[in-house]
């Protein structure tokens, strides 16, 4: 078996590659909001 702290680690590290996967995908569209929103 190996050690269960190092499992924990990897699973943080791969969700924060996750969220900024997903920050970075959602970002543009975010900023197309806020440009429509000032232009109404």
């Amino acid at each position: 078996m190996f050690p269960r702290h190092r499992v924990v680690f990897d699973v943080e590290k791969a969700s924060q590659k996750k969220w900024r996967l997903f920050i970075f995908s959602i970002e543009p569209i975010l900023k197309y909001i806020g440009e429509m929103l000032k232009k109404s």
